[in-house]
């Protein structure tokens, strides 16, 4: 994993000399070979412009002096590539959340969250999950840089380079795995992988989401035939982007699809994010609707991010609530973190509703959530996720060690 890690370029931007030294020992520690300091946002920007494509990963502080983290966040967000973000804040934690909530809406992937005063142990197993995901061999964004363009993303269609890649959710009573979440990924020529963030805006911009949306669906639900013909049956989850909530036909294909692949309707579940509450209800109300007569789950992903309201959350019969991960992150270093997730999980019982959490990085966030009562949970602690052909093995490996600890 060393010589992967190498590759990659981080940039800390951090004011605190203390605290720099600390991250770039942690970062040398394991593995990562090109490291940047800066101690403001203006220094840190020229320092991203004068790297041939910019960083791969920027390690944040959001309160510095001059330009601090949430101005560099907008002027990041004009170029025409965006770094992995990992938030940096001291104290307050809802101002980190906020910080977390505007780099989301920039478009940014937030990959983690780091809060002040930093402890050496927990910043070591934080960075080494966060970037043990995002190996370059496996996880790392493409490694063309330069803005997609909609005749590259047609291409990558057609030639079936968009292709789902499946994080493992895990049942936290018995450890044993239910079910995975398909997450698109784009394999480009050289090898490299790209994220969504990097593409389903603008595949949705171009009128190329509904193409994109079918060739997962099918690479998804194709492969969950082929594990259960090896004698795996999996939960699948499957995101939909809000625009394709307009496809009043997008039910009927995916049934089509699920019976030529002879799988159920109750086995595969629909994750819709939590800002479609907000969007225009009745644009959505069919689709959804329509996907439950026949029998599909409904999950509100990203639970927590948005602006719901208990209303709306009634409009829809959801069957499962997926947490963010800013509320599942560090749960257990943060008391109004864990107060949040406490009414969470009690809401999830009272609407009896499925209850996910995303994002799981340490071993004492699974045993909060897994001593609150949380039902499923995915994460890099269990695994980053993998091509469709590693997880029948994954799964067989964490069924063995699960009997032998039990």
């Amino acid at each position: 994993m060393t010589t992967e890690l190498n590759d990659f370029s981080v940039l800390i931007a951090d004011d605190d000399a203390i605290a720099q030294r600390l991250m770039e020992s942690v970062l040398g520690s394991i593995g990562i070979g090109s490291v940047a300091l800066a101690e403001d946002g203006a220094v840190a920007l020229a320092c991203h412009d004068s790297m041939p494509g910019g960083v791969d990963f920027v390690l944040l502080d959001i309160d510095m002096p001059g330009m601090d983290g949430l101005e560099f966040l907008r002027h990041l967000s004009h170029r025409p590539v965006r770094p992995a973000i990992i938030l940096i804040g001291s104290g307050d934690k809802a101002v980190l959340f906020g910080a977390r909530e505007m780099a989301l809406a920039h478009k940014f992937r937030v990959v983690g969250e780091i809060s002040k005063p930093i402890e050496p142990v927990g910043l070591k197993t934080l960075l080494a999950n966060i970037f043990a995901a995002y190996s370059p061999h496996t996880e790392r964004r493409g490694t063309a840089r330069g803005a997609l363009g909609e005749a590259e993303l047609r291409d990558g269609i057609a030639a079936g380079a968009l292709q789902p890649y499946y994080q493992p959710q895990i049942r936290l009573d018995d450890g044993g795995v239910r079910g995975v979440e398909a997450l698109a990924r784009w394999r480009r020529a050289d090898g490299g992988l790209i994220f969504p963030d990097q593409f389903i805006a603008l595949a949705e911009k171009t009128g190329l989401i509904d193409p994109l949306t079918d060739a997962i669906l099918d690479g998804a639900l194709k492969q969950e035939s082929l594990w259960r013909a090896e004698g795996l049956a999996l939960q699948l989850s499957i995101n939909l982007s809000i625009p394709s909530l307009a496809r009043f036909d997008l039910p009927d294909r995916v049934m089509e699809l699920a019976a030529t692949y002879g799988l159920e309707p109750g086995g595969i579940t629909l994750e819709i994010t939590e800002s479609w509450l907000i969007w225009d209800v009745a644009a959505a109300l069919e689709t959804l609707t329509r996907f439950r007569l026949k029998g599909f789950g409904l999950s509100i992903d990203d639970y927590g991010s948005g602006f719901s309201s208990m209303r709306r959350l009634k409009t829809i019969p959801f069957t499962e609530l997926k947490l963010d991960r800013a509320f599942v992150n560090g749960a257990h270093r943060d008391a109004q973190v864990r107060a949040m997730l406490e009414s969470s999980v009690d809401l999830a019982k009272k609407l009896e509703l499925l209850l996910v959490a995303e994002g799981v990085e340490e071993e004492e966030d699974w045993k909060l959530l897994r001593d609150l009562g949380v039902d499923l949970a995915q994460g890099n602690y269990f695994t980053k996720p993998l091509p469709g052909a590693e997880v029948l093995p994954w799964a067989a490996k964490r069924r063995r060690g699960v009997a032998v600890s039990g």
